[in-house]
């Protein structure tokens, strides 16, 4: 036993090692003694600009976009000027559509017209059906309940405000739970984009 705790403990240390960003500096940039990082959310708050490089032939971006504009599109927005000006492929979206509308927890854009342009499937942080469900389809039941679905991710005295760096852990416990609710209860809204995305290819019901 303990000679495979021993095994286990050096393959760890060597992928820790091996894949590292300071484990091979010179190959990371062999002019330069020090590597410089930038956040990919840069441009416009999102990380949009590394995953729609033109190589990378990206099919679906699941974006989660968790800032606090009042419009949860702006980010999209923003990503489609950016597109524009560098001519990178990317949904056509009127957003002229969606003014007045109540916000969604999912939305779902992709330009039939040109196939290039990956299919984006939006969240934006809302609370809208988890006041009411625990689960997708499993309704809050008592006082407890009901009072777990109360979280505030719109106001300015919402522990989530982007001046809060620290949270409680229940705030946290809460963040977590409305966010992964979100995704799934909304599964068949990514689901259809990934069976869109494999039509688009040819590759929607064949087998390996």
């Amino acid at each position: 036993m303990e000679k495979q705790s021993t095994v286990t403990r050096i393959v760890v240390r060597k992928l820790e090692t091996e894949t590292h960003l300071d484990a091979f500096p010179n190959r990371l940039t062999p002019m330069d003694h020090t590597l410089g990082l930038v956040d990919a959310g840069f441009e416009f708050n999102s990380a949009f600009p590394p995953v729609l490089r033109p190589h990378r032939h990206v099919d679906v971006v699941l974006s989660f976009s968790y800032s606090w504009d009042k419009d949860h599109l702006k980010i999209l927005k923003k990503t489609q000027q950016y597109c524009a000006v560098r001519q990178l492929p990317f949904p056509n979206i009127d957003f002229s559509k969606f003014e007045g509308e109540p916000p969604r927890e999912v939305y779902v854009f992709e330009d039939e017209e040109n196939p290039d342009a990956p299919i984006v499937v939006h969240f934006p942080l809302v609370n809208i059906s988890f006041k009411e469900y625990k689960a997708p389809g499993v309704k809050r039941q008592g006082k407890k309940e009901l009072k777990a679905g109360e979280v505030d991710v719109s106001t300015a005295s919402s522990p989530y405000v982007t001046s809060n760096l620290t949270y409680k852990t229940e705030d946290f416990q809460k963040l977590v739970d409305l966010t992964c609710y979100n995704v799934s209860n909304n599964l068949d809204s990514t689901v259809c984009a990934l069976e869109r995305a494999l039509n688009r290819k040819g590759l929607a019901g064949k087998e390996k």
